[in-house]
């Protein structure tokens, strides 16, 4: 064993991981990055590598920000269809920790490793003919300025998955950091989490349109502090210009909880003629691929990834294209009224002619194309 490390089990694979990690189960910097609470990240990543690859010759996963290369060893072990895995890290402990882990689990000759700069390691694999078929970025912070040499680096028709940690921004806060990293303005609001995500999608598909090509969102979640998005790549102008109708903005009224979406921002309320404050502009368009969601519940098989198998069908069965929802708690607090169940909520607005279903982003969410009125008026008399 390397020192300072000690083995880890997550899921089916042996990870070698900082002693702090194995031991506290706490993230850790030292000797190298790892933060076990990730877990569900590389869980869901496992699956989404698996349900791309279906149906395809054996891939190629790129990892520019590999940490201790744990999430390509959990695809090489427990996935499907990746069959060779190039990690990279700064730090040479972190790149010595995955190569022990790939001989402790029997994928050595499936795993290369190399310590570069992250930008300088996606240049290298962007030459045509060694371009990849899935690249995940997963830095610290914004992984906006890793997008576009990882999208130069990905074979048409690939598969890019982005993380961002700096959610602060993305969920409203400091919106002007907001603007320059993802190119719209974010708004706190009690569906902030979409807003973000929606943000995140926009960012990446905007790099994609700069290289002539579209990236088509097809999972996004979050939990915790991070947001996650995955994406489909295509080199196409044209593909890339019809996107562009795809962008928008959310107005929400902080006064009677209105909100709408549209091309342009609304300057007034429909409902109560107050200001309206906008979110964006963002990507409105659908964030759920069902055929790949549906394939990532196929591959489910183990107890550790089935316990993902209830998101995985809400994600997989939606059918209300509204890009936010109504989270009952927060409004229900507002009436003084019980919370109820989101389900009970969602019925209840069906049967009033209303589209309505439990949101997959937030368990305690409603995503409607009833207006705020027509939610309060299911939730309850105040």
């Amino acid at each position: 064993m390397i020192r300072g490390f000690a083995e880890l089990k997550e899921g089916g694979t042996t990870l070698v991981v900082p002693k702090q990690s194995a031991e506290s189960m706490g993230p850790a910097t030292e000797p190298a990055f790892f933060n076990p609470r990730g877990r569900t990240v590389r869980d869901l990543a496992v699956l989404a590598f698996s349900a791309y690859c279906d149906g395809k010759p054996p891939g190629r996963m790129l990892d520019p920000l590999a940490g201790v290369g744990s999430k390509a060893l959990r695809a090489l072990v427990e996935g499907k269809g990746v069959d060779e895995a190039w990690v990279n890290d700064l730090n040479p402990s972190s790149m010595k920790a995955a190569a022990l882990a790939a001989r402790t689990n029997g994928v050595s000759s499936m795993l290369r490793t190399s310590v570069m700069e992250a930008h300088s390691f996606l240049e290298s694999a962007a030459k045509k003919g060694s371009r990849s078929d899935i690249i995940d970025i997963d830095p610290f912070g914004s992984p906006t300025g890793y997008v576009e040499p990882a999208l130069r680096a990905l074979k048409d028709g690939g598969l890019i998955s982005v993380t961002a940690t700096d959610t602060a921004p993305l969920n409203g806060l400091y919106r002007n950091v907001s603007f320059r990293k993802y190119f719209g303005f974010g708004l706190r609001t009690d569906y902030s989490r979409e807003v973000g995500l929606r943000l995140l999608c926009g960012m990446v598909v905007r790099r994609a349109m700069s290289l002539d090509s579209v990236a088509r969102p097809v999972f996004v979640h979050s939990d915790q502090h991070y947001m996650r998005a995955y994406l489909l790549f295509e080199r196409s102008a044209g593909a890339a210009n019809a996107a562009v109708a795809e962008f928008g903005y959310i107005s929400h009224c902080f006064s009677c909880g209105h909100r709408e979406s549209g091309g342009e921002p609304k300057p007034r309320c429909a409902g109560c003629g107050s200001r309206m404050h906008a979110a964006g502009p963002l990507w409105l368009g659908r964030v759920f691929e069902s055929g790949l969601v549906k394939g990532m519940a196929r591959h489910a098989l183990t107890p550790w990834l089935a316990r993902h198998g209830k998101l995985l069908a809400l994600c997989a069965s939606e059918k209300v294209h509204v890009p936010y929802y109504f989270r009952l708690p927060d409004i229900a607090d507002g009436m003084g009224v019980p919370s109820g169940s989101p389900a009970r909520v969602a019925e209840s607005l069906r049967e009033t002619g209303f589209s309505a279903e439990v949101c997959p982003l937030d368990p305690q969410g409603v995503r409607t194309d009833a207006g705020i009125v027509e939610v309060k008026r299911a939730l309850g008399p105040a």
